[in-house]
């Protein structure tokens, strides 16, 4: 019976990785070029907080300033304006001096999520409508904004959210990060969407109309809650508020992130998408064919073996084909198609043992911070 309930399972994590690939492919190929142009385009204020040096932060921050956008400015929030990376910010205004920027010094309230304190912090007395949260470690391309705004515009979206590929790939850790981001979550995130109508929203990039955020208080309405981004999409869905998607793609830069880095990621995101969904988080486990295949063969090893090596060769065959085409730019490096199948097994391995660390720890470290969360990843008091 156990060995037939592990097949049925192994089948399911096939289709499920088929699933992802097709997602991820028919989004890439799709552009919202189609949208209808606005007559006008608003003023969008675009919020960043920041902290440190990021990887191609520089880079990152260029793609802000070299927008094909008529009216926005960019506000900067940093604990401190001795941090490194206002050298960093100045260095690229200076070059875009058209460009309007402010940089603001934050503090810290170490009580709440720290990247809700920043966003509500530097949001406060702006006159824009729209605001454009992204990521230090995140590159857009010139059309980028007018794309996301014509969704706004022509769907009366009050979320616009963007997926996600992640870039880089200059260590083994950061190949990891960037092949889980491409396959799994903008996969899974993509497929929610579209197939099952449930908007999941990650953070790196969130096109927001100011008036339906002020209905729950601003930023600060999601202060207590360490996953924002999901419990923003989960409770405007709720209020029946309009919350879409299109194909305009944002990359996430990671180019030196290390293995141990990686697992402590992982690690993090696993505990806050168990306190957000326990049901569907005890399900991911059959999106993961490889660590599926080793427990049948822990089981059967003789029966299961084959299954096991054919899983691995076909995990590594939808993530490189996913590699192919969510970033082609990664997949010409012959440092990262090497090394696609050592990070592929490595990876699923992983994350087989970070799938029970949930269950028996609900502490999270984030930003130098250790907190305890729980239902929903509400920070609990310490």
């Amino acid at each position: 019976m156990a060995i037939k309930i592990l097949a049925a399972i192994l089948l399911l994590s096939f289709l499920l990785n088929l699933i992802y690939l097709v997602a991820t492919f028919l989004t890439r190929i799709a552009r919202s070029e189609a949208l209808k142009k606005p007559l006008e385009y608003p003023k969008v204020s675009i919020l960043k907080p920041m902290k440190g040096l990021d990887d191609g932060l520089e880079a990152n921050l260029e793609s802000f300033f070299t927008l094909d956008y008529p009216d926005y400015e960019i506000v900067f929030g940093l604990d401190t304006v001795k941090d490194v990376c206002c050298e960093t910010i100045k260095k690229v205004s200076s070059r875009h001096p058209g460009v309007s920027i402010k940089i603001l010094e934050t503090g810290r309230d170490i009580t709440i999520n720290p990247k809700i304190d920043k966003l509500a912090r530097i949001s406060s007395g702006l006159e824009s409508g729209l605001y454009w949260v992204s990521d230090a470690n995140t590159r857009v391309e010139k059309s980028t904004l007018k794309e996301l705004v014509a969704e706004h515009v022509n769907k009366g979206s009050k979320i616009v959210f963007s997926p996600l590929k992640g870039s880089g790939g200059g260590s083994l850790g950061s190949m990891m990060s960037n092949s889980y981001l491409n396959c799994f979550v903008s996969g899974n995130i993509i497929a929610s969407w579209f197939l099952l109508k449930t908007p999941i929203i990650v953070g790196k990039s969130m096109l927001i109309e100011k008036n339906a955020l002020d209905g729950f208080g601003g930023f600060l309405g999601f202060k207590r809650h360490l996953a924002e981004d999901y419990i923003m999409g989960e409770v405007y869905k709720k209020r029946g508020i309009m919350l879409s998607t299109n194909y305009v793609w944002i990359t996430n830069f990671t180019s030196s992130l290390s293995v141990k880095e990686f697992y402590c990621r992982m690690v993090r995101w696993a505990k806050m998408r168990f306190t957000n969904g326990p049901f569907f988080y005890c399900l991911e486990i059959a999106a993961n064919p490889i660590a599926v295949a080793l427990a049948g063969v822990a089981v059967a090893p003789a029966g299961f073996l084959r299954y096991f090596v054919f899983s691995v060769v076909f995990k590594i065959a939808v993530e490189y084909l996913n590699l192919v085409i969510v970033n082609p730019e990664d997949a010409r490096k012959p440092k990262v198609l090497a090394l696609c199948p050592v990070q592929t097994v490595l990876k699923d391995l992983m994350l087989l043992v970070v799938y029970f660390l949930p269950f028996f720890d609900r502490s999270v470290t984030w930003h130098g911070l250790t907190k305890k969360i729980g239902y929903k990843s509400t920070i609990l008091e310490a």
